[in-house]
């Protein structure tokens, strides 16, 4: 005799409902955005809703400027039609306009340009998240459990190093003082 049940199918487990940003945390992240490339991927990726891999394949003249539009290819090889606004228009053209390449690539790297990777695009956002201090974090959110959960949402397999000091960043180069200054 046979066992009926060994014909049943296991149910289908629930979709994952991804995490999204509350207006507060997407302000801070704007807020934090020091370039015209971040302020448009921050506003590209809010407006639409794209996936890293879906803004990575698209190619700038696809945009459809007039419409606020464009057509990704998402999971499945499937393609749709995704809108943006106004911040997203703005910030994309000036984005475009102080480009000086010809690559065809929405999003490009900065030295010799060519389309940047998933990877890349994640490291900036990294970046972006990371320029602004963490002690703001936890003032501008509901406290401290809050701010490390938004950060370790953004910022995976991330370690927090605490440095005293002048950042190196924003140091002047000796080298470059010299040559301003006609020495």
């Amino acid at each position: 005799m046979r066992n009926p049940t060994l014909k049943l199918k296991e149910p289908k487990l629930g979709k994952r409902v991804p995490k999204a940003l509350t207006i507060d945390e997407l302000e801070m992240l704007r807020d934090s955005c020091t370039r015209v490339l971040e302020h448009a991927f921050v506003e590209f990726f809010v407006a639409t809703g794209c996936r890293v891999g879906e803004i990575q394949r698209l190619d700038r003249r696809a945009i459809d400027w007039r419409r606020g539009c464009v057509n990704v290819i998402g999971k499945g090889n499937k393609e749709r039609e995704v809108y943006f606004g106004s911040k997203a228009r703005i910030w994309l053209k000036r984005y475009l306009d102080e480009r000086r390449d010809t690559d065809a690539a929405l999003f490009v790297t900065g030295r010799q340009p060519h389309r940047m990777s998933i990877h890349q695009i994640e490291y900036i956002f990294k970046r972006i998240a990371s320029q602004l201090p963490f002690e703001l974090w936890h003032e501008q959110m509901q406290g401290p459990t809050v701010a490390d959960a938004v950060m370790d949402r953004i910022l995976h397999r991330a370690h927090r190093i605490v440095m005293r000091g002048e950042s190196m960043r924003t140091k002047e180069d000796p080298l470059q003082a010299d040559e301003t200054s006609g020495k």
